[in-house]
């Protein structure tokens, strides 16, 4: 069960509560999010798959970009 040091558990939890807190307006979905594509790619180099990592990669720059554009006039 904790084969990778419940890093995958934790991650999960931080996606769940992310996508709860984006849903509710809440701009520290984002940065949840960062933090749960952080464990995935540590998750994706742990268990030797480059597809995780790559895709967790990209998740979290795309996170980070809504954290940044979270609230920025639409007009802009």
């Amino acid at each position: 069960m904790f084969r990778y040091y419940g890093i995958d558990l934790v991650a999960m939890i931080c996606v769940i509560v992310a996508i709860w807190a984006t849903g509710c307006k809440k701009r520290y979905g984002w940065l949840l999010q960062v933090i749960a594509c952080s464990l995935y790619v540590a998750f994706g180099v742990m268990t030797s798959s480059i597809w995780v990592v790559i895709a967790n990669v990209t998740i979290g720059v795309l996170a980070i970009k809504g954290y940044i554009e979270w609230g920025r006039d639409p007009g802009r």
